[in-house]
């Protein structure tokens, strides 16, 4: 009986002490809107993994499920994607501003890279106040474990419009009154 318990113990312990995938996230690019505009695309939400077990050649490739997260209403325009640089996987909108990504192909790069970028998301900034920021967040769930540094990024920002200073206008418009007098 001892024996079968260690066999056990010892056919578990490679799975339960797998390296873990890091991923570091970020913003490709941070776009500015105007407040009055109603279409926006925020920037892409990118992961750099590294680390983990590489599948063997000739195993099944493990699968994850991202979710990615919005601040802010997603407007439904459908075409989410999210791609590594070979696969593409198409989200579908979820509740809550959540666009799921099921069903990923996620083979841990070891000491190599694998890059994922979130794309076309796209949001309305006239629903948003001046200076809102508009931040996206990604979690990926399977049987790879990943460990997501910084999951929140700031994807885009509402512009904050410039202060009308009566008395630039008022300093403006009595020189013109002064040029016109004296010319």
């Amino acid at each position: 009986m001892k024996l079968s318990s260690l066999w056990i113990l010892l056919a578990f312990v490679p799975a339960l002490s797998a390296d873990p995938v890091t991923c570091n996230s970020g913003a490709a690019s941070v776009p500015v809107f105007n407040t009055s505009s109603v279409l926006g695309a925020v920037g892409d939400y990118t992961l750099d993994c590294t680390g983990g077990n590489p599948t063997p050649p000739g195993d099944t490739i493990p699968v994850v499920d991202l979710t990615a997260f919005l601040n802010a209403p997603i407007l439904s325009t459908g075409g989410w994607i999210l791609t590594d640089g070979v696969n593409m996987t198409t989200g579908t909108l979820g509740p809550g501003n959540v666009i799921d990504f099921v069903g990923v192909p996620f083979n841990s790069p070891g000491s190599g890279n694998l890059d994922f970028t979130v794309e076309n998301i796209f949001v309305n900034p006239s629903a948003q106040s001046p200076g809102f920021q508009f931040m996206e967040t990604v979690a990926i769930n399977g049987n790879v474990p990943v460990e997501i540094a910084h999951q929140e990024q700031l994807v885009a920002e509402n512009a904050v419009p410039e202060p009308f200073t009566p008395g630039f206008v008022g300093l403006g418009m009595g020189a013109m009154w002064l040029r016109r007098k004296r010319g």
